[in-house]
């Protein structure tokens, strides 16, 4: 959200961005809406046109968004904030960034972009160790029910994950972690290879094959590391549906035992 925000604060419009400089962050959007909801990536030729359909389409009904707001609305869009979800396609994406622009709370984001100082809440007393694992246990229940619906929970900084590693919910052995791990530098660097594979613009190829070369020799791991976590959560949550078991109940005799 804060990302959101200052995008808007800093005037970052897709109508002040060059369009060879805006294609390889819409591809890595678009990869990243296809890789959270498990659809089938399209060919080369077909993303290509994706891309400039959505950037074409931006630009000509939402010009005043930012690349950060197209990103924060394609992911609402694939969790059902902005009613049933039937895939990601240009359509569905004009849709999701129409209830977006017109929603009340990009008001609020354009607001706060406006008036930083209004950002800053009143000062509160920290949480307490037990307030903060109620906050959490109170989340975790909530990505589970959205996993549930849509059959993926997109864990974004990996909160809910750290938190269940950290009470020992979530137990996996050393080989399970590498296997996972693997599993997620697979995906991550076919995702760098398409965004690659993409671009015409020379420096960006050369930078993009340094980023792969990186992550290949295990110089740069944060990105796997953030996807091997994100595996391992939707796998918990998949062990569980299977079972049928009640996350709460599940927890609550972990941490009792």
């Amino acid at each position: 959200m804060e990302k959101v925000i200052k995008s808007i604060s800093d005037g970052h419009r897709l109508t002040v961005v060059e369009k060879e400089k805006a294609e390889m962050p819409m591809l890595a959007i678009l990869l990243k809406a296809y890789a959270d909801t498990g659809q089938k990536v399209p060919s080369d030729n077909d993303m290509v046109r994706n891309c400039q359909a959505v950037y074409e389409d931006v630009k000509n009904h939402f010009p005043l968004l930012t690349l950060d707001e197209i990103d924060y609305a394609i992911g609402k869009m694939i969790r059902g904030y902005y009613g049933e979800f039937t895939g990601v396609t240009v359509a569905n994406i004009h849709k999701a960034l129409k209830a977006y622009a017109g929603s009340a709370e990009r008001q609020e984001f354009i607001r706060m972009a406006r008036n930083p100082n209004q950002k800053q809440l009143p000062d509160k007393a920290p949480l307490s160790q037990h307030e903060i694992k109620e906050k959490m246990m109170a989340y975790t229940e909530k990505a589970f029910s959205e996993y549930k619906e849509t059959g993926y929970f997109m864990d974004l900084g990996n909160a809910i994950y750290d938190f269940l590693d950290q009470q020992k919910i979530i137990q996996l052995t050393p080989k399970k972690k590498r296997e996972i791990f693997e599993g997620a530098k697979k995906i991550i660097l076919a995702q760098k290879k398409k965004q690659r594979d993409f671009t015409d613009n020379a420096i960006s190829k050369i930078d993009m094959a340094r980023i792969i070369k990186a992550i290949e020799t295990g110089k740069e791991a944060s990105e796997v590391i953030a996807e091997s976590k994100r595996i391992a959560l939707n796998n918990f949550f998949a062990g569980l549906t299977e079972m049928d078991i009640d996350i709460k109940e599940y927890i609550e005799e972990k941490l009792n035992n």
